[in-house]
């Protein structure tokens, strides 16, 4: 992956607490591999979060989401939505995908908005399927969306 430009966030959108310098841009630069589900669910949710509001880096960020989803479900090709801006990510749960686990679950709910009237608001809330690839990387295979 190349570089990302002119990105100049304080906090990281994954809420984790930690700088986007700390947190999120270390998977995105390839800096360090998801040790959890959750980590790579979190960088996913970041490249959105991030992608959809900064036009200069959507295509890095578009290729990141799709480096790391499973080569099964994988789409040819994506383009992230740039008219809602992805603003709050909640943890809601966990099943496995820790270091020794090959599969795990993230169930998590994602508050986003409309950039043309931010007031209509919504939430997206998923179970999302992780397993490691051959050489021991998170990969996003599928979520279920609940209502």
């Amino acid at each position: 992956m190349n570089q990302l430009n002119n990105i100049t966030i304080k906090h990281c959108p994954c809420h984790s607490g930690k700088s986007y310098e700390q947190c999120c841009r270390l998977f995105h630069l390839d800096f360090y591999q998801a040790q959890t589900a959750e980590d790579l669910m979190r960088s996913r949710f970041t490249a959105f979060a991030i992608g959809s509001i900064n036009s200069e880096n959507q295509k890095f960020f578009e290729q990141y989401l799709l480096q790391t989803w499973h080569p099964k479900t994988r789409p040819a090709e994506m383009q992230l939505d740039t008219s809602i801006e992805w603003i709050n990510l909640k943890i809601k749960g966990r099943k496995d995908g820790k270091k020794r686990h090959h599969k795990g679950m993230v169930h998590f709910s994602a508050e986003f908005q409309d950039k043309l009237n931010p007031k209509n608001t919504g939430t997206l809330e998923e179970m999302s399927q992780f397993e490691k690839d051959s050489k021991g990387g998170w990969l996003y295979v599928e979520g279920e969306v609940i209502n």
